[in-house]
């Protein structure tokens, strides 16, 4: 049984392609991932393997930007809030 593969355009034309079409669009689009600096799901969650735990023991991020969020509020406390700065 031979079955032709359905390609829908964004327009919403329905294109009907012979398998060797379709490998070709698929290729085409594989390339095109390829070109376009997005990393395959395979090559991200090698880097994320990789990466993982190489950083522990440094300082935390989430504690660092907590830290800069007391500072800041410091600061505008110091400041004063706009409806209470003496007119």
């Amino acid at each position: 049984m031979f079955v032709e593969a359905r390609l829908i355009t964004p327009e919403g034309e329905i294109v009907l392609l012979s398998t060797m079409e379709y490998r070709k669009v698929l290729q085409t689009l594989a390339d095109r991932a390829r070109v376009s600096g997005r990393p395959r799901r395979e090559d991200a969650r090698s880097l994320v393997a990789e990466l993982r735990g190489k950083y522990a023991g440094g300082p935390s991020l989430a504690s660092a930007l907590l830290e800069e969020h007391k500072q800041e509020r410091k600061r505008e406390g110091a400041r004063g809030r706009p409806s209470e700065r003496p007119s």
